[in-house]
């Protein structure tokens, strides 16, 4: 069973290496001059960015509340801000529990599909 897990990591391993070539090359294409003028319109339009990342995490902060407070989606004309409702979630060792004593609670029951994450050990 291991050697299905590294074979997963020999391929993103090699994805890995295959990017760190590709921004070798990349570097060495680009100019120390080109690399100074990237900069420079980088730093040009840094303060306009960080200002509009402000005014647009503060929108959305209102948008949010706004929702919230309604209860409801709100269409704009670019955008929709989805309302939804609070999930609701159970005491599973109480319900558990409760089914020993009162086994109509399994009725209600629904055990869904197990899933998989792939992590990157640290």
């Amino acid at each position: 069973m291991n050697a299905i897990v590294d074979r997963y990591s020999e391929v993103f391993l090699r994805k890995a290496e295959l990017a760190t070539k590709k921004q070798e090359l990349i570097d060495q294409v680009i100019t120390l001059e080109l690399k100074a003028k990237l900069a420079a319109i980088e730093f040009e339009f840094a303060d306009a960015e960080t200002e509009l990342n402000q005014q647009l995490s503060e929108a959305e902060a209102e948008v949010k509340k706004f929702v919230l407070e309604a209860g409801e989606t709100v269409k704009g004309q670019v955008h929709m801000a989805v309302y939804s409702k609070p999930r609701v979630s159970w005491d599973n060792k109480m319900l558990e529990g409760l089914a020993l004593v009162i086994p109509q609670v399994n009725d209600a029951k629904t055990v869904g599909q197990p899933s998989v994450s792939i992590r990157l050990l640290k």
